[in-house]
């Protein structure tokens, strides 16, 4: 069967609302009039998913992959875009925080659009999460879109619709952390959005890890160019910090001023090697 849209969802223990999750995407996009297909790529997980998956195959529009170890959300969802066939690609995340009757108007703004436009975000207007993480999303935000070399909307995430010319980059990419927004923006060039409001997790628990989320968000802000920015910022901080201490010291300044050039170094140094080795996995292999 010809596919025109393909809808791409990584899981990890989302066994309390996988059918109701598949359902409401099966819903969505038929409202799409296109010839669609629905893949889930289960990365290992522990509780009924992999079961109730095997359930769900049996309709001809749903297909789903497991991995043989816990791979992370973007590789489980790079894995998802190699099985895609659609012209079209949507990706969710599998918890239902994003909406899938949205899919209808994210593919067609992407499909109506006449400008090159390559990708669409679906932007979070607003969310329902513990303070320590709405925090850390809006530092991790700003950071993005002040330092980031491509512009990423402010509240994108995994939510999105993509041509297949964009899927088959990403997947060809070596990056193998991040956010999958980071990636759309890099090699998508050309993105639009569509606002949402993002609701609660219906157990109230991320799958992810807090320290898994740090690393996610380190790793995105190298994908777009923006930690090797910042590394040179605080750089150049360290050096007028360092001098200024120096200034003010009343005991022999050499010292103070040697480290904080050495500290300069090294964080500028550091950030041209990530930035380096960063293009390097973004550049698609053959």
């Amino acid at each position: 069967m010809n596919v025109d849209l393909s809808i791409v969802i990584p899981v990890f223990n989302e066994a309390g609302v996988l059918s109701e999750l598949v359902a409401r995407c099966r819903e969505a996009s038929q409202k799409t009039n296109c010839r669609y297909e629905i893949i889930v790529v289960d990365d290992c997980s522990t509780d009924d998913t992999p079961s109730l998956l095997q359930e769900l195959s049996q309709e001809p529009d749903f297909q789903y992959y497991r991995n043989a170890e816990n791979l992370g959300q973007l590789r489980s969802t790079k894995a998802g875009l190699a099985y895609a066939r659609g012209e079209t690609v949507v990706v969710l995340d599998g918890d239902l925080q994003d909406p899938p009757e949205l899919i209808p108007e994210l593919v067609n703004t992407l499909q109506a659009a006449t400008s090159g436009l390559q990708a669409v975000f679906a932007v979070k207007e607003s969310r329902q999460d513990l303070p320590w993480f709405v925090v850390g999303q809006t530092l991790f935000h700003l950071m993005q879109s002040r330092f980031g070399r491509v512009s990423i909307p402010y509240g994108a995430g995994s939510y999105c619709v993509m041509r297949r010319s964009v899927a088959s980059r990403i997947v060809r990419s070596r990056v193998r952390q991040g956010n999958i927004a980071a990636l759309v923006a890099v090699l998508g060039s050309c993105t639009g959005v569509v606002r949402y409001r993002k609701e609660a997790r219906y157990d109230g628990r991320s799958r992810v890890g807090f320290r898994r989320l740090v690393w996610e968000a380190v790793a995105s802000l190298a994908v777009i160019g923006a930690l090797s920015r910042i590394l040179w910022l605080m750089s150049a901080v360290s050096v007028f910090a360092g001098a200024t201490w120096a200034l003010l010291a009343d005991s022999n300044r050499i010292p103070v001023l040697f480290t904080a050039i050495v500290g300069a170094a090294v964080l500028g140094i550091g950030g041209q090697v990530i930035s380096f080795l960063v293009d390097r996995s973004i550049r698609p292999h053959r």
